[in-house]
C-alpha cells in the first residue's frame, strides 16, 4: 500500500490529494448506504450501479456518468445508487438490492480485464464472490462492458470462466461495447450464453445525442492523448523507438499548421512529455485526470481532431462529433474503428515503422475536416440507433 502512495505522489504530486480524497469517497458511500439502511430500515427503491465512480481518470468520469445519463434520458429519471465495481461486495449488499432493486446495471468500460483488481473474487474487474452471484435474485443489465485483455497478456484466473457464465446466465441484457469483445468473450461461454450477448456501444460515442453541447470549436488544433500504463504490453519494440517515431509523426503535423495540445486523461500519461520536448515537439499540455463530465466534454468538444491512444480518448471527440485519429497500442482501438466501418482512421504503433501510414491515412483527414465531422455524425446515428432499440429491451426489467 505504501509502494502505491509513493508512486502516485510521484505521478501526479499536485492531483493527488483530490484523487485520494475521490478515491476514499468512493470507498466510504457504500459504507454510508449500509448504515443509512441499516438506521433507517428504507423500502425506498432504488437502481444500483457498479463502475468506478471516482476521478483519475477522466475517461472513466465520462463513461459512468454517459452510462446513467443515457438510460435517464431515454426511460426517465432513476434513483441511483453508485456501488464501486472493484470493491468486495458483501452480503447485505445483495440482500437489500434483492429487497429493493429492479435490477442491476453494470458498466460499462473493460470491465474484463484481469489485473486492476488484486485477488479479485471474479478474476475480472467485477469483484463478487460466486456465493453472492448466485443469491442474486434480480436481473443483470450488463451495459458496453469491453473485453480489455491486451495482446500477449497472461490468462484470466481459473474462476473467471465460472463466474462470467454465472453473471450473463443471470442477466437480462449483456451488451459488450464492440463486436471484438463478443468474440474473445464469446470462448469463455458455452453457444447458448455467447448467444446473449449482444453489441452495445459505449454511451460516450453518443454524447451529442443526450447531452446539450454549446461550445465554438476551435481551429487547426489537435488534442493527442498517448498512453503509458502497460508499456510492456502496449510497445512491442520498446517505449523509446515508438515514442520517438511517434514524436517525428507530431512534428510533422504541426509542419502542416496544426498546433497540438496534449491531453492527460491519466496521471502516467505524463510520462511522455519530457521525451516529446527533447525530441522538439511543440505542444501545450491539457491536464484532465480529475475533469468533471462537463469540463471533459466542453473541452473535447472544441477540438476539430483528436489522436488518441486512450479508448476514451477517441470514444468521447468522437460523441462530440468530432474527428478522430487512432494509434492504436490496444486491440479495442482497432474494434471500434471496425464497428464504425472506418479501419482506416488508424495506425498500428505497437510496432515502428508507421509514419508513412499515418501522413497517407491521416492527410485526407487534415484537408477536409468538415467532410469528416459528416461521416462521424452518420456512423453516430447508427450507434445510437441501435442503443434505442437495445434500452427498450431491458426497459422491463427496470420497471418495478
Amino acid at each position: 500500500m505504501l509502494d502505491r502512495i509513493v508512486a502516485s505522489l510521484r505521478q501526479d504530486p499536485h492531483g493527488f490529494i483530490p484523487r485520494a480524497l475521490s478515491a476514499a469517497s468512493e470507498r466510504l458511500r457504500p459504507r454510508g448506504y449500509r448504515l443509512k439502511d441499516k438506521v433507517l430500515g428504507s423500502d425506498e427503491t432504488f437502481l444500483p450501479h457498479y463502475g468506478v465512480h471516482r476521478s483519475g481518470n477522466c475517461g472513466d468520469t465520462a463513461l459512468f456518468v454517459s452510462t446513467r445519463k443515457i438510460i435517464d434520458h431515454e426511460l426517465g429519471q432513476h434513483r441511483w445508487r453508485l456501488m464501486p465495481v472493484r470493491e468486495r461486495v458483501l452480503p447485505e449488499d445483495i440482500a437489500t438490492i434483492n429487497k429493493r432493486a429492479p435490477a442491476l446495471v453494470l458498466g460499462g468500460g473493460g470491465l474484463i480485464l484481469k489485473d486492476s483488481v488484486p485477488a479479485s473474487a471474479s478474476g475480472w474487474q467485477w469483484n463478487i464472490p460466486l456465493d453472492l452471484l448466485r443469491q442474486l435474485e434480480r436481473p443483470i443489465i450488463g451495459f458496453a462492458i469491453g473485453y480489455n485483455r491486451f495482446s500477449g497478456q497472461d490468462e484470466f484466473a481459473s474462476q473467471f470462466r465460472e463466474h462470467i457464465t454465472e453473471t450473463i446466465a443471470k442477466s437480462a441484457f449483456f451488451g459488450l461495447r464492440n463486436r471484438g469483445s463478443i468474440a474473445a468473450l464469446s470462448e469463455y461461454l458455452s453457444p447458448e450464453l455467447a448467444a446473449k450477448l449482444k453489441f452495445q456501444p459505449c454511451p460516450t460515442t453518443m454524447i451529442s445525442r443526450f447531452h446539450p453541447i454549446n461550445v465554438p470549436r476551435l481551429e487547426r488544433v489537435a488534442a493527442v492523448n498517448l498512453a503509458f500504463d502497460r508499456a510492456e504490453l502496449r510497445f512491442k519494440d520498446g517505449v523509446g523507438p515508438v515514442v520517438e517515431e511517434i514524436a517525428d509523426c507530431l512534428k510533422w503535423l504541426t509542419s502542416k499548421g496544426w498546433r497540438l495540445v496534449v491531453t492527460i486523461h491519466d496521471p502516467r500519461d505524463r510520462y511522455f512529455l519530457p521525451f516529446l520536448r527533447s525530441a522538439g515537439v511543440r505542444f501545450t499540455v491539457h491536464d484532465m485526470p480529475n475533469a468533471s463530465f462537463e469540463e471533459v466534454v466542453n473541452f473535447y468538444a472544441a477540438i476539430p481532431l483528436t489522436l488518441g491512444m486512450r479508448g476514451h480518448g477517441q470514444m468521447v471527440p468522437f460523441g462530440v462529433g468530432n474527428a478522430i485519429f487512432s494509434l492504436v497500442s490496444h486491440p479495442k482501438l482497432a474494434y471500434f474503428l471496425n464497428d464504425i466501418g472506418k479501419p482506416e482512421w488508424q495506425v498500428d504503433v505497437q510496432h515502428r515503422g508507421f509514419k508513412d501510414a499515418f501522413i497517407a491515412r491521416l492527410s485526407p483527414i487534415l484537408d477536409d475536416v468538415e467532410s469528416y465531422r459528416a461521416q462521424v455524425a452518420e456512423a453516430q446515428t447508427a450507434l445510437y440507433t441501435l442503443t434505442q432499440e437495445n434500452i427498450a429491451q431491458f426497459a422491463p426489467a427496470l420497471s418495478r
